[in-house]
């Protein structure tokens, strides 16, 4: 981190969040809110390996895990029913288009994101984290999240502008 922001750090007091996993994982990013310049600082939560994860019987699956893993079986299967050359070309038309896919995908949404905040603005529209508009889509993405992240996550974290501290809102 550069001096600038050190001070900047000192300067506003932002405090990072208590427990974390990864003591050396400190997020620094300054925001402009009413005009005036404020820097959040907080611990990055701790995240897993989604393979590993998925994997790992250890590990408590969702209904996207389950799905996840049925496709990957119904794959094997797949494999093993087609005869040695339907299953050469079928797997390579396969993994041509979902690479195509992903690629072409992927690269939309990060583009329309970073130029105009389009999922932060669709969630927001569609009310998917509003406890008022759509309290069971909130609870199932709350859900989601809390039980693939380390015990240090909260969902329900967020900064108080005016104090510029972190606050618990449950």
């Amino acid at each position: 981190m550069n001096q600038s922001k050190r001070e900047k750090t000192k300067l506003f007091g932002a405090k990072p969040l208590e427990a974390t996993v990864c003591p050396g994982c400190v997020y620094v990013e300054v925001v402009t809110v009413l005009k005036m310049e404020i820097t959040l600082v907080f611990r990055v939560p701790t995240t897993h390996d989604v393979v590993t994860t998925l994997l790992n019987p250890n590990y408590p699956k969702s209904h996207l895990d389950l799905l996840n893993l049925g496709l990957l079986g119904l794959q094997i299967v797949l494999y093993l029913v087609l005869s040695r050359k339907a299953s050469q070309v079928f797997f390579f038309l396969y993994f041509a288009f979902w690479r195509a896919a992903y690629d072409a995908g992927l690269g939309w949404v990060l583009t329309k994101q970073s130029k105009k905040k389009w999922i932060v603005r669709e969630v927001q529209r569609l009310g998917w984290l509003d406890e008022e508009r759509r309290p069971g889509v909130r609870n199932w993405i709350r859900k989601q999240l809390a039980d693939k992240m380390g015990k240090d996550y909260s969902f329900d974290v967020r900064l108080d502008y005016l104090s510029n501290k972190w606050v618990h809102t449950e």
